[in-house]
């Protein structure tokens, strides 16, 4: 071997085991944190959802039942208000172009 191919092989070593006791030292540490747990002042959010399920007396609810019961009502209900639009609808609406004189 050549003493550049022995330079590269010791510090591959010297990298794995560099990797391999940081490993160790994060896996420990990680180790030793309490485990998460869900605070019980804070009530979880209700899915409406589960109301259908709940309604339904052997038949599974379908899924525009679940959309509904999500969203708060049917389809164009006027207390639901106009669907807010993203960015690329946005962009795709006409805007009304004033030509100005055109003679």
């Amino acid at each position: 071997m050549t003493s550049y191919s022995t330079t590269i092989l010791w510090v591959a070593i010297g990298l794995i085991v560099l990797v391999g006791f940081s490993y160790l030292a994060f896996r420990r540490r990680a180790s030793q944190l309490p485990p998460l747990e869900p605070a019980d002042d804070v009530a979880a959010p209700v899915d409406p959802a589960r109301a259908v399920f709940a309604a339904a007396d052997g038949e599974p609810p379908t899924e525009d039942q679940i959309a509904q019961a999500r969203l708060g009502g049917p389809r164009g209900a006027p207390q639901l208000g106009a669907a807010p639009l993203v960015p690329n609808e946005r962009e795709q609406i006409p805007h009304p172009i004033d030509d100005g004189h055109t003679a």
